[in-house]
């Protein structure tokens, strides 16, 4: 009796704190039966499109080969009509249809028979989801799980089963709270059912969809939980839906139809605080699946209904036939930016706020629409859209801190406010270079401590960053600042371990529009959380603050750079320049190395970042300057400067204002450049799509030490430019137009030695 009193408050004290098994910390994606294929048993006429094991094993390996798991598309859901019309007679468990799925659910899972592996969903790094109902029956009448949940519960831990999704047909929907799982058990003693009475309170919870909850994680697995409960409910309670459930729907089946996707969408409008107070990483709500790629919505509704489910931060659930998909909804339900936006790790909902009735054309709603596609990737707070540009103290101030000797180039007030007047007077600020960013020690030596504030060091800074701040502001300017990960920043200043939300809240009182954030003093594998949870806290201040990384850096250029791009609008990828060519050289051609670390997710609001412009200072050439100021534009990389901007040679000046450069840097797509080719040992080609239909930058960079140019004589076919009325060659950095050139046609460069020749290419039309 005492143990069963422990037991319900245990469970009672288990539910108050909220559903917490780990899952769906961004909303789940997958391919789901449901919609497409329904409860199509017939396998003798419908072999390929039946419910039964090699549908499944299909999409399987579509999501594979086809690239969905790698944009985050990793459940294979079966829904109804999988099981055997009755239960096991002997042990009472589900079975699955044994003509359908001849070798079980397990095997679907992962089977191995003789050391031999004939399936395996798991090995393929995938994750199996099945369907069951809470009432006697299932809504296509299978056995359901009502007086049977801690059975099946252990069974679907048995068969390996990532996810269930439980329904609501055939069952008393009073019971979806509560139930009488628990009565026919207490009224079996009448002391229990006084017991019953006196704490139901207690008891209540451990019926109904919150019992199925606690028998699924009771078996050990890590198994999502998506519940129809709050569907089947006129009022739900959606405090008590997320303390059991990591996804949830909410309104009416989704149908091959536009007006039932118009149905859902204004339903989440008109209901918003239903959902926003309570969605979130753990638990979402669900609009159902999404039809994209079937047969009732146009291509702009497909679009629409793919832009609204990310808004939402709906799990994203296809159902469609992925061995034959068009290839345009293939394209959309892969579209990294869309993703990213549902995928975004705060996973605030959208709500609507505001409506005007416009009757579109149809070619401006199209527009509209695929705005909605082409925002920003991942992390969205709005900024850094295009490579941002500004100044930096690092590689040529350093941590100078002696302003008694030094005090014009020491770490100090004065030195940024010199740069920031020097921005704005000499033209720097018209081209886009509106960073001013203070570095490394501009700390004092210990924090607040009263408040535990970080301080800036009284005597070089006596008026502090607020102040600072305000100046670099009125300049039409923004202020960078530097901080640490660890426990101290790599010049042994204090840093953010233990203080990133405090620290975020101050560098939002101060006014601060960039943080970079370093890595020193702390271990690398703390990042993979560290990061995230000062992004977070940025986020959280409601100030516009771009996150500048150094966390890739510190992984040795193994990061998981979709989990850094999720977090930070520009990240460091490999070592600090420093004023030399070979450094420089080294970072380009690890670029080149690593091109799908950087191609594949550098684009509008997040940026590869090779560290900053050493032009002007004492180390790189004329020539090696051209062609680190290319490069960078090439690599759509941020374009900080690092160089006293009062005092440094004309030609300089004139290279970091190249409007041309400047503008293949900032072109919009921001695709950065790949090495395509590499010729006589010393010349790679690199190539970079422009946002002219069919243009792109072409460099040829020149890493030959011998005193005399290289001479390369290629075609436009060669680099698959084949637009048969030619193109337009210019060169970039003097704007020469150097002819028109055919795809056949002989084209001559001579290249500098460390040097770069660099070539703008549009298509006549």
């Amino acid at each position: 009796m005492m143990h069963l009193v422990v037991l319900a408050i245990a469970t009672f004290l288990k539910l108050s704190s909220g559903l917490d098994n780990g899952l769906a910390l961004t909303p789940p994606m997958g391919w789901l039966s449901w919609e497409r294929f329904r409860c199509n048993t017939d396998c003798k006429d419908y072999p390929d499109i039946c419910i039964g094991e090699k549908l499944y094993m299909d999409m399987a390996d579509r999501l594979v080969a086809d690239g969905y798991k790698e944009v985050g598309y990793e459940y294979v859901h079966i829904d109804d009509c999988w099981m055997a019309e009755e239960r096991d007679n002997k042990t009472g468990r589900l079975v699955a249809d044994p003509a359908r799925f001849p070798r079980g659910m397990k095997a679907l899972a992962d089977y191995a028979i003789n050391g031999v592996s004939f399936y395996k969903i798991h090995s393929k790094g995938l994750k199996l989801a099945i369907y069951e109902d809470f009432g006697s029956k299932t809504c296509a009448g299978y056995p359901g799980s009502e007086f049977y949940l801690m059975t099946d519960a252990n069974t679907f831990a048995e068969w390996g089963i990532d996810m269930l999704k439980f329904d609501t047909c055939n069952n008393n929907h009073d019971d979806l709270n509560y139930g009488r799982y628990l009565c026919s058990f207490f009224c079996s003693s009448l002391c229990l059912f006084f017991f019953f009475i006196f704490f139901k309170a207690f008891l209540f919870p451990l019926a109904g969809f919150p019992a199925m909850e606690i028998f699924l994680n009771n078996t050990g697995r890590p198994i999502l939980f998506s519940c129809e409960w709050p569907h089947a409910l006129p009022t739900p309670d959606y405090a008590a839906v997320r303390k059991s459930c990591n996804m949830w729907r909410v309104y009416r089946d989704v149908e091959d139809s536009w007006d039932t996707v118009t149905d859902i969408i204004n339903f989440y409008a008109q209901n918003k605080e239903w959902f926003s107070n309570y969605t979130g990483p753990g638990g979402w709500a669900d609009p159902d699946m999404l039809v994209v790629g079937d047969f009732g919505l146009s291509d702009s509704q497909q679009k629409a209904q793919m832009a609204m489910w990310a808004m939402f931060s709906a799990p994203l659930l296809m159902s469609v036939e992925l061995r034959n998909i068009d290839p345009r909804a293939k394209a959309l339900l892969q579209n990294k930016n869309v993703i990213a936006i549902n995928q975004d790790p705060l996973g605030n909902q959208a709500i609507k706020i505001y409506q005007v009735n416009i009757n579109f054309c149809s070619s401006v709603e199209l527009l509209v629409l695929s705005s909605i596609v082409c925002v920003t990737l991942a992390l969205e707070n709005g900024l850094a859209r295009t490579p941002p540009m500004g100044w930096l103290s690092w590689e040529r101030f350093r941590c100078n801190t002696d302003c008694k000797n030094f005090p014009d180039t020491c770490i100090s007030e004065k030195l940024y406010r010199d740069m920031a007047d020097r921005i704005v007077a000499d033209g720097y600020r018209e081209l886009g270079y509106k960073y001013v960013c203070i570095d490394d020690c501009w700390l004092a030596n210990e924090r607040d401590n009263k408040t535990g504030k970080l301080q800036a060091d009284p005597e070089r800074f006596p008026n502090g960053i607020k102040a600072l701040s305000d100046y670099v502001h009125s300049k039409g300017l923004k202020l960078g600042i530097y901080e640490d990960f660890g426990t101290y920043t790599c010049a042994g200043y204090p840093g953010s371990e233990f203080y990133m939300e405090l620290d975020a809240n101050t560098f939002a009182e101060w006014e601060v529009d960039l943080v970079k954030f370093d890595g020193c003093n702390s271990d690398s594998k703390d990042m993979d959380y560290g990061y995230p949870a000062m992004e977070l806290f940025l986020n959280k201040t409601q100030r516009p603050i771009l996150l500048s990384c150094e966390w890739p850096l510190y992984q040795g250029g193994h990061a998981d750079y979709a989990a850094v791009r999720k977090t930070c609008n520009m990240w460091r990828t490999s070592r600090d320049m420093e004023d030399s060519w070979n450094i420089v050289y080294e970072v380009i051609d690890f670029f080149g190395t690593n091109p799908y670390n950087f191609s594949d997710f550098t684009g509008p609001g997040g940026w590869a970042d090779p560290d900053v412009l050493i032009i002007g200072d004492f180390g790189l050439s004329h020539s090696q300057q051209k062609a680190q100021m290319a490069m960078w534009a090439m690599f759509s990389a941020p374009l900080f400067m690092s160089v006293d901007l009062r005092n440094f040679e004309p030609w300089a000046k004139s290279l970091l204002q190249n409007k041309n450069v400047i503008a293949i840097n900032q072109d919009p797509r921001g695709i950065p450049a790949k090495r395509i080719l590499e010729i006589q040992n010393s010349i790679s080609v690199w190539i970079k799509p422009l946002a002219m239909e069919g243009s792109c930058a072409i460099a040829f960079l020149n890493n030959d030490i011998k005193g005399q140019p290289t001479r390369v004589e290629t075609t436009l076919s060669q680099f698959q430019l084949n637009c048969t009325t030619g193109y337009n060659v210019t060169e970039v950095f003097n704007n020469e137009l150097l002819g028109l050139y055919r795809p056949h046609d002989i084209l001559t460069v001579d290249v500098y030695p460390t040097s770069v020749a660099f070539l703008k290419i549009i298509p006549l039309v």
